[in-house]
This record gives structure tokens, sequence and C-alpha cells, in this order.
């Protein structure tokens, strides 16, 4: 690299007339004329100024040489990529494999170049130090001329030594690096012309000695940096070079790569044939798989040989039970020691408590014996005595009443925990014989084969009989344990809410400023169970309607009032529409049961007299609520509303009042609480022990019924008032009968009515429109709540499902008078006897299915004496049925679900006078026709059980039909003590056509009775559908139209079964659970077609009706549906052969549901569950394979 020379002679240091370049040309005259003008205009500027410029033009002249030297690094590297990219074109052009980049080798001359660079750098730092060092050298070594110090005479331009020396003594003037020429043209720039003085002869000879010696230094440093660039081109070579080394082995690399990849390949082929091989492998041990199971039916004939060893296993099976009677009695032993620790826990902890009592009444004798000396607080300790003697004595007695109410619970919970064991010790013994009997069934079992058929059948339907028998002793054994397991935490709750619920909270009445701090009256004298009650009336205020009423502005008033059995009190008589009375009445009373149940029920009358002269009449009165001392404590404010007597004034005003116990009751009140809640339990306790009413003889008749309500229990209720807890009661009408209310249950949040009535009624057309159309109302009151008298909670309970012959019980929501909830109801409706509605009613199969009570004898002789009721009916109207009135509410339509693949479904109109020839005229029905029409069941967004109203009984030679009922989920257990809590609902196949002979519009059916006989799972198929949830963003979910929806299914072509409600649309993100099962039986005596179908389904044969199709259908809204119809908005499929592919039942599997419009789009999922493992498995395991396949029906 080329470094400019510095010139240590520039400025006004005279130099030769010609200097010579390091080239040896000369400058032209015309840059040396430009140089003095330069020169001259420099003289001009001061030195601060000179020295600022020097300085700045000498830093931007480093500034660019550290510029061109990157870019220089820059143009290099540029160079030797462009060089490798022309050497490796030249090689693919010449048909050589260009080998990749050695990024080893790039890295190195990076590094290399770097440090050039760096050394580079540092020469020039040294250069630029060792002409510094000159320069100061040769200013400091300066001979000083004689005659320096006289000033010029003429001024010649040129500065003067002293005035360079500082100039030279920093840095040198360093040119930039694009214009070297006339940097050294200055250097050798003569000074302006003109007679120079003599002594400047021998000053120039030695500037001119020292520029001689500068430029050997510099060509010595030129020859330096030629031998560098030497050096630096033989590492050039070298890299070349080891480049060239790499590329080669670069290229063995590759070719070695390339032979691996070869081998490779190979490998995959042989891999290949090896995969085919394994196949062909695989076929010859199915082969060898299906001999093998040849060979094991054969070694089944050696399997006589284990008789010897049963032998054995039944003198182990003897040992065992012997070994299991010996730990089911070490059991008892243990809970029989369990029960005794528990006694002792609970006796140690009384010890405990009585120990601590001791201490305190050890501590309190202390205290009392310490201030008996003390004369100034005697009189403070007689009236604390006083007070805790009246205390203690309505503890005994609040204790005494107490004590006998919860020895008798206790009593009750110990006899049924007795009676609990004493079923489980049963239900054990029972299921040891149940295993017992398993045992010796299996014997049989394995002795049965040597039997012929005929035996074997008898054995097994004996075997049968038991099994069913002791299924249903032990099913028997255990819904009356877990009855008793109910009533005990029945009664646990109820102890808990007597010792728990009954706790008042802490109320401090708001004390003003008018009030004064009552003092104990030291001259009253109680005796133990006596108290002191003050009422008192204070200010009036009438309103201006009463004032003009009564034609006088300030009228005489004066107030009565009576309290329990004392006199009649008046107050002093006042005149003004404002008058303050201030009487203040005291009673000593005596705190007994009596006194309490008077608090807790009456009131206090007090009427407003007008003085009228001698004389005075009632204008308005008032009822003073004394239950308010039994709420809160001390000083109880209110407010008496006045009412007019009159009919013409209602609000008359209104008059303040407080009451007060003088001696506070809080434990005696708690305990009085507690002893009414526990006899509300024990009544109703008491109603739910005892029987129904028995129904008269009279209701039995065809046409009239008996319609059992029972209201069970409320729960999460919510007081309105500043009490804790309500008094419940429940008011309801059915009908045109009279209210009807249930008894009050004090002071709980969950009672217990166990309310049951009987109304006979008569099953005409008005009736029937009423159960169709409205729904009966439950109001729940809160007995304590007296200034808003607003109900706690309402319940709608639709009564659609009793015109169906159905009962309803469950669990229904409460709302309050805004519409939010505010608890919940248990009732239960059904009848005594079956509904049969009108004969001009619309009646379905469900609604005339004859019951196991109701036989057809009966029906028949109803039949026959129908007329001579109706006529006895005219003339006579039965007693306790009231007069029908006819119900405007419109009549329910049923909902027209109308699908395109399906038929016509058609409602059919039977007369009940009918109903036995159409038993008789039973005929062959059509293969088209045979379609079940639904009935059709009101939604309603609560949890409700519809159970058939009695048990079905068996038909015999009629296929079983499809049973539909609600799953667990779903579904509350109704009472076991009821005959008639059948939760599943039969669903009837038509069993004939009666087709008429000039009618051919509307299909005659007749309902079939169901079966109880009880399928067995490898007889039948359980289908469910547990839950739905649409997909976000959804065609469904988006269209407003679509409100409701419901899900049916088709299953080998059978009629299509659908939900009994249809729910609302889910919002996105939740679903809607319609838990509805449905069980479709494929028992060889009666569904051998079925049977059938399924074989040919399952081994391929009939793959049309492989798939179980569950469709979603929007039901128009009930304003709409008159105009409206179904619309099937999506599907969901479910492989048949899944099931036996996956050995195992398809529980909770979600299906997509693809939209009906475009197949492709998933619009949600379906959760279902299909129970059919052992009925596959066991038409596959069918011998009889030759018979003909049937299509059904």
């Amino acid at each position: 690299m080329m470094f400019a020379r510095a010139d240590e002679t520039a400025g006004d240091i005279p130099v030769k007339d010609i200097t010579v370049n390091p080239k040896g040309a000369t400058l032209p005259e015309s840059l040396l004329s430009q140089n003095v003008r330069e020169r001259q205009n420099v003289s001009k500027f001061s030195r601060e100024e000179l020295e600022d410029k020097f300085l700045r033009l000498q830093d931007e002249n480093l500034t660019l040489k550290q510029h061109t030297c990157n870019q220089e690094d820059k143009i290099r590297r540029m160079a030797t990529k462009l060089i490798r990219l022309v050497k490796d074109r030249k090689k693919s052009e010449g048909g050589c494999v260009v080998g990749g980049r050695d990024v080893e080798m790039e890295e190195m001359m990076e590094e290399l170049q770097e440090k050039v660079q760096d050394l580079e750098k540092q020469n020039e730092g040294l250069k630029r130090r060792l002409l510094a060092t000159k320069q100061q050298l040769q200013v400091q070594n300066r001979r000083h001329t004689p005659y320096s110090h006289i000033q010029p005479r003429i001024n010649s331009g040129l500065r003067r030594l002293r005035d360079v020396m500082p100039m030279a003594s920093s840095r040198p003037h360093t040119p930039k690096a694009g214009i070297g020429h006339v940097v050294e043209g200055d250097m050798s720039a003569k000074p302006p012309q003109g007679l120079l003085p003599r002594y400047g002869h021998s000053l120039l000879d030695e500037a001119r000695a020292e520029i001689r010696n500068l430029e050997n230094v510099i060509e010595s440093q030129q020859a330096q940096m030629e031998e560098m660039e030497r050096s630096a081109e033989m590492l050039r070579d070298q890299l070349k070079r080891k480049e060239r080394e790499f590329e080669e082995s670069l290229l063995q690399m590759r070719e070695h790569q390339a032979s691996g990849q070869r081998l490779t390949i190979k490998d995959n082929v042989e891999m290949i044939k090896l995969q085919k091989l394994l196949s062909e492998k695989a076929n010859t041990l199915t082969v060898l798989e299906g001999r093998f199971l040849q060979q094991q039916e054969s070694m089944k004939t050696l399997k006589a040989s284990h008789d010897v060893a049963l032998v054995k296993v039944d003198e182990v099976s003897q040992q065992l039970k012997e070994e299991r009677l010996k730990s089911l009695q070490l059991e008892t032993q243990i809970q029989t020691r369990a029960l005794d620790q528990r006694h002792t826990q609970e006796l140690q902890e009384r010890i405990q408590d009585l120990e601590k009592e001791r201490d305190l009444l050890k501590e309190n004798c202390d205290k009392l014996v310490k201030s008996a000396f003390d004369v100034s607080q005697e009189q403070k300790w007689k009236t604390r005595e006083q007070q805790l003697k009246l205390q203690v004595a309505q503890l005994e007695m609040a204790l005494k009443s107490d004590l006998a109410d919860k020895n008798q619970i206790l009593d009750k919970i110990k006899a049924e925990r007795d009676l609990n064991e004493k079923l489980m010790q049963e239900n054990r013994e029972l299921q040891l014989r149940y295993l017992e009997q398993k045992q010796q069934l299996d014997e049989i079992k394995e002795r049965m084969k040597f039997f012929t058929k005929a035996e074997v059948e008898a054995v097994t339907r004996a075997m049968d009989d038991l099994k069913l028998e002791h299924e249903l002793k032990s099913e028997k054994l255990a819904q009356l344990l877990d009855m008793r397991a109910a009533k005990i935490k029945k009664l646990e709750a109820q102890l808990k809410d007597i010792a728990y619920g009954t706790k008042t909270h802490v109320f401090r009445p708001d004390v003003t400023s008018d009030d004064v701090t009552d003092e104990f009256d030291e001259s009253l004298r109680l005796a133990r169970g006596e108290n002191l009650l003050e009422i008192h009336l204070g200010k009036a205020q009438f309103s201006p309607e009463a004032v003009e009423n009564l034609k006088d502005k300030d009228p005489s008033t004066f107030c009565t009032y009576a309290f329990y059995d004392f006199e009649l009190q008046s107050t002093a008589v006042v005149r003004g529409a404002r008058p303050a009375y201030n009487l203040t009445s005291q009673y000593l009373v005596r705190v007994d049961e009596l006194f309490l149940n008077y608090l807790h029920s009456s009131s206090v009358t007090v009427e407003v007299q007008l003085a009228e002269g001698l004389s005075f009449r009632t204008v308005a009165a008032g009822q003073l609520r004394l239950n308010q001392l039994l709420e809160r404590d001390g000083k109880v404010f209110g407010i008496i509303k006045l009412v007019g007597v009159t009919d013409e004034i209602q609000v008359f005003g209104a008059l303040e009042y407080w009451l007060k116990l003088r001696v506070p009751m809080e434990q005696a009140i708690r305990l009085y609480k507690e002893r009414v809640k526990a006899l509300g339990y024990l009544n109703t306790s008491m109603r739910d022990s005892q029987a129904s009413v028995p129904s008269s003889p009279s209701l039995m008749d065809g046409d009239l019924n008996e319609l059992n309500i029972t209201i069970h229990s409320c729960c999460d209720l919510k007081s309105r008032g500043p009490h804790t807890q309500p008094s419940p009661y429940i008011i309801y009408k059915l009908y045109n009968f009279p209210d009807h209310d249930t008894p009050i249950i004090s002071s709980t949040n969950e009672p217990q009515f166990e309310d049951h009535m009987v109304f006979p009624v008569a099953m005409n057309s008005d009736f029937d429109a009423l159960l169709r159309s409205e729904a009966l109302v439950f109001y729940v009151f809160d007995d304590l709540d007296v200034e808003n008298q607003l109900y706690l909670g309402k319940a709608r309970v639709p009564l659609i499902s009793l015109a169906h012959d159905k009962t309803i019980t469950g669990m229904f929501e409460l709302t309050d008078p805004e519409g939010l909830p505010s608890g919940q109801i248990s009732v239960t409706l059904k009848w005594k006897f079956t509904y049969l509605p009108p004969t001009s009613s619309a009646i379905t199969t469900q609604q005339t299915t004859i019951t196991g009570r109701t036989t057809p004898e009966r029906q028949t002789s109803q039949n026959k004496e129908k007329t001579h009721t109706e006529t006895q009916l005219m003339t006579k109207d039965p007693p306790l049925i009231p007069k029908p009135t006819v119900s405007e509410a419109p009549m329910p339509k049923p909902r027209q679900r109308t699908l395109p693949k399906s038929t016509t479904k058609r409602v059919s109109f039977v007369d009940v006078t009918e109903l036995e020839r159409q038993m008789e005229q039973t005929t062959a029905s059509d293969e088209g026709d045979d379609e079940e029409p639904k009935s059709s069941v009101s939604p309603a967004p609560k949890t409700v059980i519809v159970m058939e109203a009695g048990e079905a009984t068996a038909i015999s030679e009629e296929e079983d039909e499809e049973e539909s009922h609600f799953s667990e989920g779903q579904v509350i257990t109704a009472s076991s003590q009821s005959d008639e809590s059948e939760i599943s609902e039969e669903l009837q196949e038509p069993l004939t056509d009666v087709q008429g002979e000039d009618d051919d519009s509307d299909d005659c059916i007749v309902p079939a009775q169901s079966s109880q006989h009880k399928k067995q799972p490898s007889e039948c198929i359980r289908v469910e559908i547990v839950s739905m949830s649409l997909k976000p963003g959804s065609r469904v979910a988006e269209d407003s139209a679509i409100v409701r929806l419901f899900v049916e299914y088709s299953f080998l072509g059978l009629p299509s079964v659908e939900t009994p409600l249809s729910l609302k649309k889910p919002l996105p993100g939740h679903s809607v659970s319609y838990n509805f099962s449905n069980v479709i039986h494929v028992d060889k005596e009666s569904n051998q077609p079925r049977r059938q179908t399924l074989r040919a389904v399952l081994e391929g044969r009939n793959r049309q009706i492989e798939h179980i199709k569950f469709t979603v259908v929007s039901d128009p809204p009930e304003e709409e549906e008159q105009d409206e119809e179904c619309e099937d908005v999506g599907v969901a499929y479910l492989r048949i052969l899944d099931i036996m592919e996956k050995h195992r039942d398809m529980k909770d599997v979600s299906l997509n549901i693809v939209d009906v419009q475009d197949s492709s789009e998933v619009i949600g999922h379906l959760v279902v569950t299909v129970e059919a493992l052992e009925a596959l498995t066991s038409i596959m395991k069918d011998p009889e394979r030759d018979q003909p396949l049937t299509t059904l029906a």
C-alpha cells in the first residue's frame, strides 16, 4: 500500500526552487504559482485558526484513509470470489464435477487478511510517529541566527521561524489518498520570489539533507512493502494449492456417498422382497390358525379327564365357604367393637365437658367468695343473681321439654340402624347362598353335557327361574337398604337442622337520640319463669283522605288493644291529625309453652277510636305481630299500617310502636324454635307413614278417576324478611276445586311436607282440554313474611302427560316474582286408575294401553254399562265432584315431524267401545303401513319422569316391541312403595291393521300389550342418545329460524325412533342432554328375521343398512307449528361392524354431524351409546346358518 510522504519544510521554511518528486518528474509552473498565492493567503489567518483547520483536515484525512482501507478489503474479497466463480464455471463447462466450497479455507483466508490489515495499520502508525519525532528533533536542534531578534523591514509574506515552531511540533500533514501528486507538489513548492537573506542558505542545506534522509527511509520502507507483497502472493499460491487439494478430497467424498446410496437402494429392494415374503407367510399362518382351531375343537373331547380334578375343586370350595363364614363372624365382632369404641369416645368427651364445667364453676365460686365482702357492688350482684336465676329456670324448663323429643328421635335412629344392620346381614347371607347355588349350577352344566336336549332345556329354565328369583330378591333387599339409608340420612339432616338451623343472629337495634336507656326496676321482683313484656304506642299519622272522611281537621282519637288474657288497654284521648299517644303498658307474664305459642302465632289488634262527645266509634284497625320478639333481641321497633273499617278508606294511616322483653330469653326462645321444628318433622313423618285415603267404590266407574297429588319437599328456599330461615307453606288450585294449602313447616330452608291430596274427577272433554292446555301452579309462601306478603316462589307443572296416562314426578324450579330462581319443589301427580280420554278426543297407542290392573274383562263390562252410566250422570251428579266449566284454552296439536324418507304418519281416532271388537279382528298387516304413530309430548325444560300408569301384561305369540326410557342422568327415581313406579315407557308397534270397507284414509290401530319378560343382554340392543353440541360459526348455529332440535335414528330399516322432547338449540361451546335410550329386541323366539338381517350385515352381504343413521331435525316454534313443518338439518352415521371389529360396546362415542345441504361441512357433534356386543356375538355363534334371509317389515 502506498503512503503519501509528509514534507516537514512546508510553511514558511525556505526551500530550494526545484524539488524532485519520487518519480523524478517536476511540477508545472502554473501549480507552483498557485501554491505561492495560497501561501500568501494563508499568512493572513491567525495561528489558532490555522492550527484548528489543520487538525480538522488531518482528522478527515484519517477517516478517509480508514474508509479507503475498508473499500480495498471489500474489493479484494470480491475479487477472490469472482476468481473462484470463474474457476468453477470453467470446470463446470469442462464437464468436471464442481466441488463445494471449503468453509475452513475461506475462514483461514479471512483471518489472514484481517491480520495483514492489522499489521498495515500498525505500520502506518509507526511511520507517523517516526515523522513526528524527527520533526521535533529538527526543531530542537535548529541553530538560531544572530539577528533573529530584529524585525524585518520588508514584509516578504513568510512567517518567522518562531511562529513556525509550534506548528512544526504538531502532527504532520497527511494528504488525501487520491491526490498524492498534488501533495508532493506542495512539499516542493518554492517560497515567494525575492531577495533572500544570506543566512538562509545554511538552513536550506540542512533541510535538504534531512529530506534526503527521509527519502531514503521511505525507499527502504517501500522495499519492505514489496517484500510483504511477494510474501502475500506466495501465501495466495499456497491457498490455491490447498483449495485444489480440498476440491479433490471433496470429490472423493461425494463418490463415496454415492456408492453408499447405491447400497441403501439395494437394501430397500431386498426389504420389499422380504415384505412380500412376509405377507405370503402371513397367509400361510392364517391357514395354519384355521387348522389349529380345528385341533382345538378336537381337543375339547379330552376334557373328560378333568372330572377327578373337579372333585378336588369341590372340596376346596367347601373349605372356602367355611373360611368365609368365619370371616363374616370376625367382621361382625369388629363392627361391634367399633361401636363400643365409639360409645367410649362419646363418654370420654362427656367426661371432658363435665370437667371443664367443673373448672368453670370453681372459678366462678372463687370470684364470688372474693367479691362477697365488697359492699359497694353488693346491689349489682344481687340483681345479677336474680337475672341468672331466671335464666337458669328458663333453661331447665326448655331442657326438660326438649330432652324427651331428642330422646325419641335418637331411639328412632338407633332402631333404624339396627334394622339396617339386620338387612345387611341378610343380604350377605343371600349373597352366600347365591354363590353356592351358582357353583351348583356350574356343576350341573358340566354334567348336563350327557343329557338330552329336552332335559337340558328343562334344567336351563329352572336355572333361569332360580336366577331371576334371586336377582329380584337381591334387588328388593337393595331397595329396602337404600330406603333405610335415605331415612337415616333424612333424620340426621333434620337433627342437624334442629341443632344448628335455629340459632339467632346478633341483632343490634338502632338507638336514636330520643331513646332513653331503661334501668332495671330494683323494686320489681320476678319469680322463676316470669318476665316483663312492654308494649309502647307512639306517634300516629292519618292520611288526608282519612281526615277528610272524619270531617274534622283536629279529630279526637284514642287507641284500644287487648294482649293475651289481660284486660283491654286504652290510651289517652289526643287531638290532631298526628297524635302522639306515648303509652307504655307492662305485662307480668309467665314464660311457658302456651305463652311462646301465643307469641309465635298470634297478633294484637290495635283499634283507633274516634271520640264524639260521650260516645265513640271504631274508625281504623291494625295488626301488631308478636313473633318479632322471637326473632330479634332487645327493643323491636315497627310501624302498624292502619286500615279503615269502612270500604271507603283503605289506607287510614300509620302508628309507631315498640316491643320489649325486660329479661332476655335467647336460650329459651332458641329451644322453643327447636321444639317447634322437631314437632313439624315428626308430624311430617307421621303423615308420610299414614296410608292414603281409600277411594270410594263409586269411583271405580269407567268415567270417574282419582288424581293423587303429593308435595314431597322443597329445597334451597330463601327468606325475604330479616329472619334467617322462612316458615314455608304451599298453596295450589286444581280445576274448580277449592284452594288446598299444606301445613306450615317452621324455620327451615328445606321443608319436608309429604302432603297427599286426592281429587276425584270426571273424565270428560272439558277436563281433558284442561289437561292438554294448562298447567298446575304451586305457590310457596312464608308465614313470617307479613310486610311484603309476596310468594317466595312459584312452579308451573304441565299436565299434558296426565292426558297420556303418564305419571309426573320430579324436581321443578321455583321462581320469585322477579323471575329469578328461588329454589326447587318435588311433586308427584298420578292417576289411581287408567286414564281413558273421551271418545271425541284423538288418542294414540300409548293412551289406550290396557294395563295389568284394568283387565279386558273389566273393560268389557265397562263397554256394556256405558249407556247406563251416562244416563245416571245426567240425572244425578256424583258427590265431591264439582261442575265442570268450559276452558277457553286452545287444544294443543301434535307436532308435525315429516321427514323426506319416511311415509306419512297418521293419528288414529279410536272409539273406546270398539276396543274389544278390534282385538278380536286381528289380521295380517301390509309392509308399508306398519309405521307407529308418535305421541306428541309438550317440551318442558325441567327434569320430569314420565311413567306408565300400570304394569303391562304379557301377550303370547306376538312380537316383543321396542321399549324406550330416560337414562339415569335425567330421571329421578320414584318412591319404591308405589306399585306404579315403572320408569320404562313402552313404545308398541301396531299388531294389526283393520282396513275399512269404505274408508282408506285413516288406520284403526289396536294397541298391543308389552311383555313383562325381561330380556337378556344377548337378546336386545340398546341405543342411547346422550347429548348434542353445535360448532361455532356453522349454518345451524347462526340460523335464527332454528329454535328447537330433536334427534331421531333408523336401524335395520325399522321405523325411525325419535326423542320425546325437542330441546332449545345449544349455544356455541355448550351442549344439550337428551339422555334418551331405546331397546331393540333380537330374541330368537319372536324376532328371528331381525337376527338374520343382522347376520347378513355382519357378513357383508347387505351393506345398504350397515350404518345407524342419526338425523338432527329442527322443530318449529309452538306458535308457528301449524304453518311450518320439521326440517332435517344434519345427519351422523355409526357403523355396526365397528362393534365387532373393536370387540367392545360404543359408549359415549362422539359422532360428527354433517350438514344436509353440504356434506363436507361439520356442524356439530352427537354423543351416543350403542350396547350390542353380546347380541351380535350371539348372532354370529348361532348355528342356524342355512335358513333363508327374510326382509324386515
